[in-house]
């Protein structure tokens, strides 16, 4: 659906860490990162049908995915 298509876009594309998309534009994909473009992006391509849902951000446990 559409949530594994961003999953795999932010990753596989990088774009969730662009910096336009909530990222740092370092050329690594952290958790952070893919959550935010996650967050925004999915409600953008269903017009605000589908809205994920994630556990609070945690700095700690913020390691690069990609």
């Amino acid at each position: 659906g559409v949530f594994t298509y961003c999953i795999l876009k932010g990753l596989e594309e990088k774009e969730a860490d662009k910096t336009n998309e909530g990222g740092d534009n370092d050329g690594h994909v952290g958790v952070q990162e893919l959550m935010r473009y996650v967050s925004n992006k999915v409600p953008a391509l269903t017009g605000g049908k589908q809205q994920p849902t994630s556990r609070r951000e945690n700095l700690d446990f913020d390691w690069v995915i990609k």
